[in-house]
């Protein structure tokens, strides 16, 4: 596998144990991938944009930036481009098909069920 699903844990003596989810990249050709890290993932979210995905009709496109991240998403019905935002800007970093990311996004969603958000 080229990836895998983690859970990282961030404490402050100031605030409470927070933690964000995102993914730990082996190959990298897909480093940009490692910045869909958020505290905002929940398996509602990952629902959410498979569904925006899926109602996706002819040329049409989908812009999504993870929200506290440095992702931004253009998807389309047949490939979906990565930006890491921190490379600034130009072409992707990586494109995979639609259909490649919406098993990743289905993975994901059952990660963070299993992390239950």
């Amino acid at each position: 596998m080229k990836y895998k699903f983690s859970k990282v844990t961030y404490s402050d003596p100031s605030i409470e144990t927070t933690w964000q989810f995102g993914v730990e990249v082996f190959d990298k050709n897909l480093k940009a991938l490692e910045q869909i890290e958020s505290f905002a993932w929940t398996s509602a979210e990952a629902q959410k944009l498979i569904d925006e995905c899926e109602a996706l009709q002819g040329s049409e496109e989908l812009e999504y930036q993870v929200y506290g991240g440095h992702l931004f998403i253009i998807i389309d019905k047949q490939e979906v481009y990565f930006y890491n935002l921190l490379n600034g800007g130009g072409e992707a970093d990586f494109i995979w098909s639609y259909n490649q990311f919406i098993d990743f996004m289905q993975k994901f969603k059952s990660f963070l069920l299993e992390n239950n958000v």
